[in-house]
């Protein structure tokens, strides 16, 4: 059936993504097999053998289409060459024309951005992203629990890949990157602050997956709650092992998700049942307090204010020299490198801004800022007609824990982006993406057959 080879294609590609795309700036290489993968994924689902399809396409909401086009408007503009007489009034170009004059070059055509390579690699990025979220936005309720599915069995796994990462088993960095914060738990990220997020996204997805099942079936047993509480404090202490000070103050927030999700299991006969998957794993990480691995992970809030002021303070200085229209998608080390304070330089180049907001300002300045208010504008919209959708008395339970999933994961993700840079990883943009998606059902065309 059609729908089912709409929802194995979403399940394939946010796999993808999540095994695949977390090696952020630092490795670009495994980010570019991912955007190769991504399209043979989707010539793979139309070119399966089967029956052929009849009046199958689905009409993508309206929504998504508009969050489709604003995403790749700022990308597209920002590569479109532009006349001398043009980009050179644009700001902060001048030490370019001065040094493209020496070359007698200065009156060729250039494009916006500053840095047309790393902005059309990330063009790239945010194409294959989109097809995720085009994907999603396609797939049926059963599609979206096998997602949650998906994300919290690769949370998991990556547990176990972490613990190996920890011990380094064999002599083994046990790494798919070459460049990872090694020392701390980060699966199959590069970046530990981003395996926090997948790891407490993953909470989410099991909280939604036993929500919607006890929902359904009206009783849980008792060896599915062993495993569900075995892996949730799995997750819990694995998010306390990466090592990420934000991520483990997100964590309060992660468990009052997973009891708004709970709350109709809560409220119902099986309460007790559900108040130990809520209480046992936060439980259970205050016992684990004096271990030694723990200790050295909380030992990093000794280091608050790190460097991040500062980081902060000279991307704000880069900013002002190429406002109001930004340098271009991916030039913040061209623009952080000539802005830097010397009384704030150090042996460790830094390469993002631990800001997303910050930074995508600094890239593209009020245009940038006004495509930013209007996509979060509409995303908020449709939060909010799901959430009403999803809460009203008689709503498909699935539907309803996938919406607040996906709701949790957004704040999460939003809020860790105020410290850190958990867009720049693919893995986590799809996670994104794939949320959005689950608040924009698709309306399939009727008769829909294969």
């Amino acid at each position: 059936m059609v729908g089912g080879r709409r929802n194995a294609l979403a399940a394939a590609m946010v796999l993808a993504c999540l095994l695949l795309g977390g090696g952020g700036t630092s490795n670009p290489g495994m980010e570019f097999v991912l955007e190769l993968v991504l399209p043979l994924l989707v010539v793979l689902a139309v070119w399966w053998p089967g029956r052929p399809a009849r009046n199958t396409a689905p009409r993508i909401s309206r929504a998504a289409l508009v969050v489709t086009a604003l995403a790749l408007l700022m990308p597209i503009a920002q590569l479109i060459p532009l006349p001398a007489a043009l980009w050179h009034t644009l700001p902060g170009r001048q030490p370019e024309i001065a040094a493209l004059t020496l070359i007698g070059q200065a009156n060729r055509w250039m494009p916006f951005t500053m840095t047309p390579a790393t902005t059309f690699a990330s063009f790239l990025a945010i194409i294959a992203e989109l097809a995720v979220f085009i994907s999603v936005a396609r797939i049926d309720i059963a599609g979206r629990r096998t997602l949650c599915r998906i994300i919290a069995g690769v949370a998991l796994v990556s547990i176990v890949l972490g613990c190996l990462q920890l011990t380094q088993a064999g002599g083994l960095t046990w790494s798919l990157y070459e460049d990872a914060n090694f020392g701390w738990l980060f699966g199959f990220q590069a970046n530990r602050n981003a395996e926090t997020d997948i790891l407490q996204i993953g909470i989410l997805a099991l909280a939604a997956i036993l929500a919607g099942k006890v929902q359904q079936r009206d009783h849980v047993r008792a060896s599915t709650l062993a495993v569900l509480v075995a892996a949730m404090l799995a997750l819990a202490l694995g998010a306390v092992l990466t090592g990420s000070r934000t991520g483990m103050a997100l964590l309060p927030l992660t468990y009052l998700f997973v009891i708004w999700i709970m709350w109709p299991v809560i409220a119902r006969r099986l309460s007790r049942a559900a108040w130990l998957v809520i209480l046992i794993p936060p439980a259970a990480c205050l016992m684990l307090l004096p271990t030694e691995q723990v200790q050295h992970a909380l030992s990093r809030f000794d280091g608050v204010g790190d460097g991040r002021w500062d980081i902060w303070h000279d991307t704000i200085t880069a900013i002002r020299s190429v406002w109001p229209l930004g340098g271009g998608i991916g030039s913040f080390p061209v623009l952080y490198d000539a802005a830097q304070s010397i009384e704030r330089l150090k042996p460790l180049r830094d390469i993002r801004a631990h800001n997303d907001w910050l930074e995508w300002v600094m890239e593209t300045g009020v245009p940038g800022l006004l495509v930013l208010v209007a996509t979060s504008v509409i995303i908020l919209i449709c939060n909010i007609r799901a959430l009403r959708l999803a809460l009203r008395r008689g709503a498909d339970p699935d539907m309803r824990a996938t919406v607040i999933f996906a709701t949790g994961t957004l704040l999460h993700l939003g809020i860790h982006a105020l410290f850190d840079y958990p867009m720049r990883s693919m893995a986590l943009a799809a996670l994104v993406g794939t949320s959005v998606a689950m608040l924009m059902p698709a309306k399939a065309a009727p008769h829909a057959r294969e």
